[in-house]
């Protein structure tokens, strides 16, 4: 079954650089999580990389409901100058929206736009659910070609007669660590919950 963790897939980062974003990313899962959950709203973000290394998050979006838009169509991806888009995350924090035909996903794993993210910006996705699990998808590899003017373009395998042939993706991971799915009951309380986003590191 896709993104069982059954050893079917992909498997967990064995590099230090993959280990490192995911890492990163799960810190971030584990602080925002909670409050996405308890305010049923998508919260999401693309992981920069600096030059020396340095992971940090392009501004944390607040989403509308069950949907939030990461910032892909902004200039590099809303990263910084200087630093290289190599990831993103976001949330699902409900299990379902609604009934009937016009039910939102809220689904545990990746919906299909959050792949096709992935796959069109070639970045590995994070995703933190309700159920409680961190997952990751690694995008379906693509071949660039240089723009003449900068730039560059990802080249789609056609057949012979130039139909785009269907790209067959593997199904996401379930990394072997739970996140929070509450907040410290210190956080608690009849209040309004207020997002508080940390500054990226």
């Amino acid at each position: 079954m896709a993104g069982d963790g059954a050893g079917r897939g992909q498997t967990r980062a064995t590099d230090r650089d993959g280990m490192r974003l995911e890492n990163h990313v799960f810190e971030r899962l584990r602080d925002l999580l909670p409050t996405s959950i308890a305010t049923r709203t998508e919260l999401g973000a693309v992981v920069c990389r600096a030059r020396d290394g340095g992971l940090s998050d392009a501004e944390v979006k607040v989403g509308l409901g069950n949907t939030v838009d990461i910032g892909q169509r902004e200039p590099n991806c809303g990263c910084p100058a200087g630093t290289t888009p190599v990831a993103f995350w976001h949330t699902h924090p409900v299990e379902l929206f609604g009934t009937g035909p016009g039910t939102m996903h809220g689904e545990a794993d990746f919906s299909p736009p959050d792949l096709d993210i992935a796959d069109d910006l070639g970045i590995p996705a994070f995703l933190g659910s309700w159920d409680g699990h961190f997952r990751r998808y690694d995008p379906v590899p693509r071949k660039s070609v240089a723009l003449p003017g900068g730039g560059s373009a990802q080249v789609l395998r056609t057949d012979a007669e130039g139909n785009v042939v269907k790209e067959v993706r593997k199904p996401s991971t379930v990394l072997p660590r739970m996140l929070p799915t509450s907040a410290p009951r210190a956080h608690r309380g009849p209040g309004p919950l207020i997002i508080n986003v940390a500054p990226p590191r």
